[in-house]
C-alpha cells in the first residue's frame, strides 16, 4: 500500500520561486538527505484498521514495546501536554503521582482493547479493514528498502491504480496463544512520521509494516507477533534494522487482549450506549425501561457463546428469561442450535413461555422492577463476563417493527429456527 501525495500546488510554487536563479542546478537543494545510521523499529501499534469516529472503533492505539520516554511534571501545575489526537480525542497524559506525564501508548492493565469489523455495520471489508476491526503497525524511523516487496503493474488499469505491491511472503506474522498464525492482510506503508502526527487514526504513524486480521480477535488471548526474517529488513542504504537503541530486532513481541467486555464498558468503550444500533435499553443512563414486548440486547466487543449463556432473575415479576445469541427476525435464514452456538456479539434476552433455550418463544415481560444477573462466556471458553442488570417494564405493546425494531417478532428465540 502506498501513501499517494499531490505536488502540483506545491511544485508551481517552487518553480515560480526559482525565477531569476538560472545557474542553479542542485535538484535536490532544500530536502532533508536519509539518515546514514540504521533504521530502528521505535514502535509496535495495535490500534483500530480505519477511523471511524464511532461504533465499532475503540479510538485506542497502543504500543507493545512500552518505551515511552516520560517527561518529568508538576502535578498541581500540570505541565503536561498532548501531542496527537487519537480518534479525534486527546488521550490522558496528565501528571501522575509519581511526577511524570502519563503514557497515552501504555497499554492498559485489562489488555489490548478488542475492535469489531465491519460486518456488523453492513460493510464491505477491503484493504482498510479486511474484516478484523485491528492493526499491528511495526513503525521505523526511517523508510526501509523496497526489496521487501514486489510490484505488479497493470496498464489497463486507471492512472493511480495501475501498481499492486505484495509484500515478501514469510517476513512477518500474526500467531495466536496456539502459535498458529491469523489470517491477515499483510503490507508495507512507506507513508507518515515516526514521531508525529495530527491524530493516529487518521493518519497513522509510519513508514510502517502492517497486519490487519481478516476476522475479529478474541479476548483474553495472548497474541504474538513474530518477525520471521529480520535480515530483510534493511534501509536503502543496505543498513540492517535494529531494535530502538541499537541491538537486534526482537524475534517476537507479545500482547494479551483483554476479558470479554461488553460494548458500552472497558477502558476504551468507543460509541457504544445507545448508539451503535445493537444495545437496547441504555444501561448506561438509568433507569432503564422497556415495554411488556421487547427483547433486551447487549452487544461485546468480542464474539460470545451466547447459546450457553444464563439468566436469573434477582428481582422482580415472575418471569422464565433465556438469554441466546441474536439470530434476528427470519426464522428460515436464522442459524439453529442444533448446527451449534450461532456466535457473535450480541446477546439477546427475551421472556418466555418456558424459560428453557430448546423450547421457549417469547411472552410478555409482567410490568414492573426487574434486577437479572446475566454471565456469558466468549466463543473459545477463555474469559466470562458476569454482571446485573437492572430494568424497568412500563407501558404498552407496539407490534410495528418500522416503529420499535426491539419488539420480540424481531429477534427470534432458538426455539423459533426453522430446521
Amino acid at each position: 500500500m502506498r501513501t499517494q501525495f499531490f505536488f502540483v500546488g506545491l511544485l508551481s510554487a517552487f518553480a515560480g520561486g526559482l525565477v531569476g536563479t538560472a545557474g542553479c542546478d542542485n535538484i535536490t537543494a532544500g530536502q532533508s538527505t536519509d539518515s546514514k545510521s540504521p533504521p530502528q523499529l521505535v514502535h509496535a501499534l495495535v490500534q483500530d484498521a480505519r477511523y471511524f469516529l464511532a461504533w465499532p472503533n475503540r479510538g485506542s492505539s497502543l504500543d507493545i514495546l512500552d518505551n515511552y520516554q516520560a517527561a518529568s511534571c508538576t502535578k498541581a501545575v500540570d505541565t503536561c501536554i498532548n501531542e496527537f489526537l487519537v480518534d479525534q480525542v486527546a488521550p490522558d497524559v496528565s501528571c501522575t503521582d509519581a511526577g511524570v506525564c502519563g503514557d497515552p501508548f501504555k497499554i492498559p492493565s485489562t489488555g489490548v482493547p478488542i475492535p469489531l469489523g465491519l460486518t456488523l455495520l453492513g460493510a464491505a471489508p477491503d484493504m482498510r479493514d479486511p474484516g478484523g476491526g485491528v492493526q499491528v503497525r511495526l513503525v521505523f524511523d526511517k523508510v526501509l528498502d523496497s526489496s521487501i516487496e514486489s510490484v505488479t503493474m497493470d496498464p489497463t488499469k486507471a492512472p493511480g491504480k495501475t501498481d499492486t505491491y505484495t509484500i515478501m511472503p514469510g517476513l512477518i506474522e500474526l500467531d495466536d496463544d496456539a502459535g498458529m498464525p491469523v489470517d491477515s492482510v499483510i503490507y508495507y506503508d512507506n507513508g507518515g512520521s515516526s514521531q508525529f502526527s495530527a491524530d493516529l487514526e487518521l493518519v497513522p504513524l509510519g513508514p510502517a509494516i502492517v497486519i490487519k486480521p481478516t476476522a475479529n480477535l478474541e479476548p483474553g488471548i495472548t497474541y504474538s507477533v513474530k518477525i520471521k526474517n529480520p535480515s530483510a529488513l534493511k534501509d536503502r542504504e543496505g543498513n540492517a534494522a535494529t531494535a530502538l537503541g541499537g541491538g537486534a530486532l526482537p524475534a517476537s513481541l507479545s500482547f494479551k487482549t483483554e476479558d470479554l467486555t461488553p460494548s458500552n464498558a472497558g477502558v476504551f468503550p468507543s460509541d457504544a450506549a445507545n448508539g451503535n444500533g445493537f444495545d437496547y435499553p441504555d444501561f448506561t443512563s438509568p433507569p432503564a425501561t422497556i415495554t411488556p414486548n421487547e427483547v433486551i440486547q447487549i452487544s461485546f466487543f468480542g464474539d460470545i457463546a451466547g447459546d450457553s449463556a444464563t439468566v436469573t432473575v434477582k428481582s422482580g415479576p415472575a418471569a422464565k428469561p433465556i438469554a441466546y445469541s441474536e439470530r434476528f427476525n427470519d426464522p428460515t435464514m436464522c442459524p439453529k442450535a442444533a448446527t451449534g452456538d450461532p456466535s457473535g456479539p450480541v446477546l439477546d434476552i427475551a421472556n418466555t413461555d418456558t424459560g428453557d433455550i430448546a423450547t421457549g418463544v417469547p411472552m410478555d415481560w409482567m410490568p414492573g422492577d426487574y434486577t437479572i444477573t446475566v454471565t456469558v462466556q466468549d466463543i473459545n471458553g477463555k474469559t466470562k463476563f458476569s454482571s446485573d442488570y437492572s430494568f424497568t417494564v412500563a407501558g404498552t405493546d407496539e407490534t410495528d417493527p418500522m416503529v420499535d425494531p426491539n419488539i420480540a417478532s424481531q429477534h427470534v428465540t432458538p426455539a423459533q429456527c426453522m430446521m
